[in-house]
């Protein structure tokens, strides 16, 4: 077809085109003719002039990575093998488009791909690190959905939505406020790593925690997003930290298995705190990824993962509420899908000021330390009271049998003084505890109590391990020695050789024991406490106050 060429073969040339050998043979006669086409030049003009366009399309989007030995192909936002590239290719080339890519001199090589939103430029998807090192940007923010402030009555009713959804998910002003502050620096600072994550813990199931991760996601955009589970964060590929802004790590589940919610969290916290990671992709060697992935992590648990009171990586969030009514989630989801609802919040998110120290009313600082807290991306956590509750229930089962006697003062604590391996021998024959002995150990320095160590007993000439359970101050001054022998009364005193007339005297000195206790800790009379939910209130969230119900 010469249609458009500006000219018009005649009839018996048109016969002789062999229109079966592709654009290369397009105007070659067929064998044994001699005739030279007229318009062979204005044919060849025309497909040199495709071709060159198509051969610089080819090494302005294909790119070498030499890590991955793999192209990537800007077109696609994908990598490559190159036998790929040499059968897309093959036609716009005489030899194999790799070989064609080996041999031209303005072929691009890079040494690896690297998602980082905080080197991010328009057009120009390449960047040099501090050793002027060549690497693809693999992050492109979500430039589809605009930012939409709310100025009119209209708009301000849709946002409402999303206030409505995070009061009654954070009903803390502070935690709600650390929130949307954790959000809003996502938004407003691409790339910039926050070295502590957020987990929302719910008592019931679907009361919107999802919901509130679904509109970031949508302001994010999904590529820049991700939800896996828990034992997709273990695995050594962890893809999510190659190209990810944001992820959730949802249906955070409890077991009864201290070891393993333990390793759970030990595995997570470097995630969340450092910006290199080791990987091992899917048919790739193991290397190494800089990552600015930040975390959300959501559960249904409130001893999910084993957490320490004084954690810095947590900040622990906790709902007891019921769910809400299901036309206020039917109107959400409507407003986030098909309305404005993401568009509004992201311009609420990018306007909204991350305050610091000179920022704070009057009110909210005194003698220079804030009374509020205040967002630090690199800083520590927002340490809340229920970080304090998951940390308990988090622990250990030795931990949980232990607080529960020594509160309790029930053997084999209900003394001042204790023999580690007596006490543990005690809990595995009568309180069914599990592990080994150094979880106790663990277990009694969590709950405040002081190991002394090996000393000497003179009746047995042994050297019990001891611990000081309660009354430390007592036993200020006072040598191992002395305490072993004066002050601790074994659980079985024959095994040893304790005899009665030696019980007596060191029954004695255990009284002295008392009598400080009682001068230290004069008793207060409980508060009267007569409303029943107040009661039941006080009783759960601050279980040691001394309350009565009247």
């Amino acid at each position: 077809d010469n249609r458009g060429l500006g000219y018009t073969w005649p009839e018996s040339y048109q016969k002789q085109i062999d229109y079966t050998r592709g654009p290369k043979r397009f105007n070659k006669v067929n064998p044994g003719d001699t005739k030279i086409l007229e318009g062979r030049g204005v044919l060849e003009g025309f497909l040199n002039e495709e071709l060159e366009k198509k051969r610089g399309e080819f090494f302005k989007h294909i790119i070498y990575v030499k890590k991955d030995d793999r192209f990537y192909d800007l077109t696609t936002k994908d990598e490559y093998k190159k036998d790929a590239i040499n059968i897309t290719f093959a036609k716009i080339f005489d030899k194999a488009p790799v070989r064609e890519f080996q041999d031209n001199q303005d072929s691009q090589i890079v040494e690896s791909m690297n998602y980082r939103p905080d080197k991010y430029k328009k057009d120009e998807p390449i960047f040099e690190d501090e050793q002027k090192l060549k690497h693809i940007n693999t992050y492109f923010p979500n430039d589809e959905l605009k930012s939409v402030p709310a100025d009119n009555p209209r708009r301000k009713d849709v946002l409402e939505l999303f206030f409505k959804l995070i009061e009654f998910l954070i009903p803390d002003d502070d935690e709600r406020n650390w929130t949307e502050d954790f959000l809003a620096t996502i938004v407003q600072f691409p790339g910039r790593k926050i070295r502590h994550s957020i987990l929302i813990y719910s008592k019931k199931f679907q009361i919107g925690k999802s919901t509130l991760f679904k509109t970031m996601q949508k302001i994010l955009g999904k590529q820049n997003c991700s939800i896996i589970g828990p034992r997709q964060a273990l695995d050594r590929g962890k893809g999510f930290l190659v190209d990810k802004q944001l992820v959730l790590i949802d249906e955070i589940k409890s077991k009864d298995d201290y070891e393993e919610r333990n390793t759970i969290l030990n595995i997570l916290k470097p995630l969340m705190t450092e910006e290199q990671h080791d990987i091992r992709p899917l048919f790739k060697d193991w290397k190494t990824v800089y990552s600015t992935t930040n975390f959300f992590l959501f559960t249904n648990y409130d001893n999910a993962i084993s957490i320490s009171k004084d954690e810095a990586r947590y900040t622990i969030i906790e709902n007891l509420n019921e769910r809400m009514e299901d036309e206020f989630y039917k109107d959400y989801w409507r407003a986030l899908k098909d309305g404005e609802l993401a568009n509004l919040v992201k311009h609420y998110l990018e306007k909204r000021k991350i305050k610091t120290y000179d920022d704070l009313e009057a009110d909210e600082k005194e003698d220079g330390k804030p009374l509020v807290p205040l967002f630090n991306a690199e800083g520590v956590c927002f340490k809340t009271e229920a970080l304090k509750r998951m940390s308990d229930k988090g622990e250990h089962e030795v931990f949980q049998i232990a607080k529960g006697l020594i509160r309790q003062r029930i053997d084999p604590f209900h003394r001042d003084v204790i023999s580690i391996s007596e006490a543990w021998d005690f809990l595995k024959k009568h309180k069914g505890a599990k592990g080994r002995s150094n979880e106790l150990a663990k277990a009694l320095e969590k709950l405040g109590c002081v190991r002394l160590g090996e000393s000497k007993h003179n009746l047995s000439d042994k050297h019990p391990t001891l611990w000081i359970i309660r009354n430390k101050g007592f036993f200020t001054g006072k040598s191992n020695t002395e305490i072993a022998n004066n002050y601790w009364l074994p659980l079985l005193p024959h095994e040893w050789s304790v005899q009665p007339s030696d019980i007596g005297s060191i029954s004695n000195k255990i009284r002295e024991i008392k009598a400080y206790e009682e001068k230290r800790e004069p008793k207060e009379p409980p508060t009267v406490i007569n409303d029943k939910d107040t009661y039941d209130t006080i009783k759960k969230v601050f279980p040691d106050t001394k309350v009565v119900k009247e």
